[in-house]
């Protein structure tokens, strides 16, 4: 069965029952339709199972997430992206606002991070990424945000830790300290999402030219790119190479990484380093034309890559061809 690539986009624009403390960000609505538009154009896009939701109460959008997060199997790929207010609880727990969030019934009222860590107990999906460009200092003074910042990121991590050893997850946050993280001048846009968006659109995030954007790719470019008031947050876990975002326009398969790549097979081959069965699967997709390749054997391809630049280390690469490329486990009498 083919992998299926899921991604949810989350947005909130109004948050009519708190009195004005969290103010209204019409951004939030843009971001998840360029963002949407970007991600699952089939194209450029990596998801072939894309949602949008904007302005749902809490219990609308956790069931949307935990019937996806139920769904998705070991060898698909999901994608959270939530643009909106987060708000902290006494605890310092995270809290993300939706339509009907009462500060007064936080814990009712909103989609709360710890309910998410559940979710990612539960998932069999190996593969999870999450961008999440929301405000959480909303009114609070600059002097004062260093006290906020370390329970949010805090919360965020708390994500990571969350999923099984051996599973991947890459999370990706804007630790902003006013609302104006939401204001991306003329474009309406918050700033962290722009920043991706340009990232992906313009091949500039692809860093090693293969054609595939992952989420530590895009993470190196919107560190880069980011405001020094709105710095980045990351945090990932497990084997992250696979966790692609996009394709990139200008990246390409070329002749050179085809050959390079084919050279590290005969090498390791050659020096009994990996066993038939993966030479001869390897080799096989590389025989493929660029498109056959980038449309059926992405992750097999970025893993290549990966090994052959000595970004994997050779166990690695052998425990994840076999744990997740498309070509399956050897026969029992293939070699070791």
């Amino acid at each position: 069965m083919a992998e299926k690539k899921f991604a949810i986009f989350m947005g909130n624009t109004e948050f009519p029952n708190t009195n004005g403390a969290l103010t209204p960000l019409p951004s939030s609505k843009s971001d998840v339709i360029a963002l949407y538009n970007v991600l699952a154009d089939p194209q450029q896009g990596w998801f072939t199972h894309p949602l949008s939701l904007i302005d749902l109460p809490h219990h609308k959008l956790m069931l949307n997430i935990n019937q996806v997060f139920r769904k998705a199997t070991r060898d698909d790929e999901i994608l959270l992206y939530y643009s909106g207010h987060g708000q902290l609880d006494s605890g310092g727990a995270l809290h993300f606002a939706t339509i009907d969030t009462d500060l007064n019934l936080l814990h009712a009222t909103s989609l709360p991070a710890d309910a998410l860590c559940a979710m990612l107990r539960e998932t069999r999906c190996r593969r999870i990424a999450m961008v999440l460009d929301c405000c959480c200092y909303c009114g609070i003074t600059e002097g004062a945000h260093q006290e906020f910042e370390k329970p949010f990121k805090k919360s965020i991590g708390n994500l990571t830790a969350a999923i099984t050893d051996g599973y991947a997850i890459s999370i990706i946050a804007a630790a902003s300290i006013t609302d104006q993280a939401h204001d991306c001048d003329e474009k309406a846009l918050g700033r962290l999402t722009n920043c991706i968006i340009e990232g992906i659109t313009s091949g500039e995030a692809d860093s090693n030219d293969d054609g595939l954007i992952s989420m530590d790719e895009l993470f190196g470019y919107i560190d880069g790119k980011m405001p020094s008031t709105q710095k980045p947050v990351g945090f990932s876990s497990g084997p992250v190479d696979g966790l692609i975002v996009s394709r990139s326009k200008i990246g390409q398969i070329t002749p050179e990484l085809i050959k390079r790549i084919q050279d590290k097979l005969n090498d390791a081959v050659a020096a009994d380093d990996i066993s038939h069965f993966i030479y001869d699967n390897a080799s096989r997709i590389l025989e493929y034309n660029p498109d056959e390749i980038a449309t059926c054997h992405e992750f097999s391809l970025r893993l290549l890559t990966a090994w052959s630049r000595e970004k994997v280390s050779h166990h690695d690469f052998i425990e994840q061809w076999y744990q997740f490329n498309d070509t399956g486990l050897p026969k029992a009498n293939a070699s070791a």
